[in-house]
């Protein structure tokens, strides 16, 4: 047993060295073992990776279970459906599909329209379809528009001649839908829906990818994943005769597709990409029509190791405060310390060191940052990415109904991130998102962030109290210390979305803060009109009655004389006039 151990030491400390010093593509990079023998703390963020890797080939299952409860139900059977009739898939049971949006054709109901490239100067690049890959598998379904299941397709390869990359210029678009259903259901909810290009070139070899098992003891849970088996492609996706590996995205060039989608697709859009224009438009019967074109970006790994004996104090008390079983949840290594000394497997929570992957939330972010300074601030890798997925969240549960629509898209090149729409900060009127990564590229240099916020421009006006008049913003990157940083922002509104960008900030732990105002119309006050006071209507002189008469006083009359003097004559008017001195009356 100890020699046992000690080869595995030793292929420890070997492939620690090869990957240490090994010049690997940044896509290529792969975590290695502990560095020394010595229980440890690991941390690993890759920040890209297409998690629903399950569906990359077509599947509709149904399962029965003593109970439909997610997690909990034990499942009692699984079998493979190829269309939702009662006869292949039970009504009664419950359902999960997942498969590739291929490229439009005859058969499609969910489909890729166009897929587009453009370069920085605004020349727009040929874009030819190659092949469907790896094609048929046969597990392929009909879809059935009345149960929000669309029809499979498959991932498939275009070549952009004038966007090359290190390997050619093949490119394999891969996006995967998937939902589940409920017995009681009588339809499937609404759809995740998660997209990749990725630059690739192919490799030849005897590949192969298995569906997920149909043996119930495989399942841990109802609607928990059983896994599929080996793939022995390490690349993004394979056939029986081709592996695809993925190589690095030219950064100057903005891809783009445009969707046709009858499954109804819901909640935020989030990825990994940047400069984003996007719009999303519904047909009278129901179709979406989803355009989203962005440049892709680099995504830093974070990685290290650090001796159990050697931890900081703040983050030992971090783990010492965990749960047992959920602090062990990763990927072990070294000697087991299951103290039943079981044969088999052994249980998460004993192994000696562990490598730890939190995840995007609150407390992975938390423990993200005591982990900054143990890897001197500094990625691993920074492989490269064009990747956006939809997810559920509201940013203001009285402005919209996430079950309804796409209501906005959030995206940035941050190692983590908290998942969903940014947070509605009452308090201070910012639309906040929390975001972290190393300060450094793997060669040094400062890494710059990016980040692209579009909101429905109802949903903006309805958490603001906005009128229809111009929106503008204001965007501050304020760090874990307060201090704020002056980044390059712009902001448009169109096609129902309000659009903005923030580049050039840097990490590690900062938050953004977005902040939308509106000028304040003051309409002018009117000046009132005076209202005449009403006059008497005098059609007649009236005769003074008697009474009226007596308290009147008569009115004087004036009088002209002529004067004269010689040949001069004046005319004097007065109540008692006389001629001047020498003026005779005449």
């Amino acid at each position: 047993m100890k020699k046992f151990i000690s080869v595995l030491v030793a292929i420890a400390l070997s492939s620690f060295v090869i990957s240490a010093n090994a010049a690997v593509p940044d896509e290529e990079w792969r975590q290695s073992p502990p560095p020394t023998a010595d229980a440890s703390w690991g941390i690993l963020a890759q920040g890209i990776q297409q998690s629903n890797t399950t569906f990359a080939h077509p599947q509709l299952m149904s399962f029965t279970a003593d109970k439909y409860e997610i997690g909990t139900g034990k499942v009692l059977t699984v079998k493979v459906c190829h269309s939702f009739a009662q006869s292949e898939c039970p009504h009664e049971e419950y359902q999960k599909y997942g498969s590739p949006v291929g490229m439009c054709n005859s058969e499609s109901s969910d489909c890729i329209e166009e897929v587009g490239a453009t370069t920085s100067t605004g020349e727009k690049l040929t874009v030819n379809f190659v092949k469907d890959f790896p094609g048929k598998t046969g597990w392929e379904f009909v879809g059935d528009k009345a149960a929000n299941l669309p029809t499979s397709g498959s991932t498939f390869l275009v070549d952009v001649p004038g966007a090359p990359h290190a390997s050619g210029s093949l490119y394999l678009i891969s996006s995967i839908i998937g939902a589940t259903r409920m017995p009681q259901d009588a339809k499937f909810g609404p759809a995740t829906l998660e997209t990749s290009i990725w630059p690739v070139r192919l490799l030849t070899g005897t590949y192969d990818v298995y569906p997920e098992s149909t043996d119930p003891n495989m399942y841990s849970g109802l609607g928990i994943n059983s896994g599929g088996g080996p793939t022995f492609c390490e690349g993004v996706q394979s056939s029986k005769t081709q592996c695809a590996m993925p190589e690095a995205a030219p950064l100057n060039v903005a891809f783009s597709l445009k969707f046709k989608l009858t499954t109804s697709i819901t909640g935020w859009l989030s990825g990994r990409i940047s400069n984003v224009d996007a719009s999303l438009t519904r047909d009278s019967d129901g179709t979406q029509h989803l355009a989203v074109s962005a440049l892709p970006v680099r995504v830093p790994t974070i990685f290290g190791w650090v001796q159990k004996s050697q931890t900081p104090t703040d983050l030992a008390r971090f783990y010492s405060d965990m749960d047992p079983f959920v602090l062990n949840m990763g990927n072990g290594y070294g000697k087991c310390l299951d103290p039943a000394g079981v044969v088999g497997p052994c249980n998460p929570k004993y192994w000696e060191s562990v490598l730890r992957n939190p995840g995007n939330s609150q407390d992975g972010m938390k423990e993200f940052a005591m982990w900054l300074p143990l890897i001197k601030d500094s990625a691993a890798a920074a492989p490269t990415a064009w990747y956006f997925h939809n997810e559920n969240g509201n940013i203001g549960s009285q402005c919209v109904d996430s079950q309804s629509q796409i209501t906005g898209l959030v995206t940035t090149n941050a190692t983590v991130f908290i998942p969903g729409p940014p947070s509605f900060n009452a308090s201070e009127g910012t639309l906040d998102y929390k975001v972290l990564a190393p300060h450094f590229l793997p060669d040094g240099v400062v890494f710059q962030g990016t980040y692209d916020l579009l909101i429905s421009s109802t949903v903006a006006r309805c958490l603001y109290k906005f009128t229809s008049a111009p929106i503008k913003a204001t965007v501050s990157v304020v760090s874990d210390s307060g201090v704020t940083q002056v980044v390059t922002t712009t902001i448009s509104e169109r096609d129902g979305f309000i659009h903005l960008a923030a580049n050039g900030f840097t990490f590690s732990n900062p938050t953004i803060k977005v902040k939308l105002t509106q000028d304040v119309v003051v309409e002018p006050t009117p000046t009132p009109t005076p209202t005449p006071t009403p006059q008497p209507l005098v059609t007649a002189t009236p005769t003074p009655t008697a009474s009226a008469t007596a308290t009147l006083k008569p009115v004087a009359k004036k009088i002209t004389i002529t004067c004269v003097k010689g040949k001069n004559f004046k005319k004097v008017t007065g109540l008692k006039p006389t001629c001047p001195a020498g003026y005779k009356k005449k």
